[in-house]
């Protein structure tokens, strides 16, 4: 997408360092959801494997874990 710059070179140059500084933002808050996220699904993890499984494998776990998918796709939407 070209970027259209209108005014003097000083407006020009303010426009430009204030779409660096949002650009900027924009990065840093996509970073930080993305790690949230990852702790998250590393925390489901880890509680479905110690207080369903008890930190052994079973079969019935890879049941376990459709199930309390579905719920929580009923209450969170699509992402569990």
């Amino acid at each position: 997408m070209k970027k259209i710059l209108k005014g003097n070179p000083t407006e020009r140059d303010l426009l430009k360092r204030i779409s660096a500084l949002v650009e900027s933002s924009h990065a840093t808050v996509i970073k930080q959801v993305n790690a949230s996220v990852a702790e998250l699904f590393w925390q489901v993890g880890y509680m479905v494997n110690e207080f369903v499984l008890h930190n052994k494998r079973a079969d019935y776990g890879k049941q376990i874990v459709v199930t309390v998918s579905r719920q929580l796709q009923v209450r969170f939407s699509r992402n569990f």
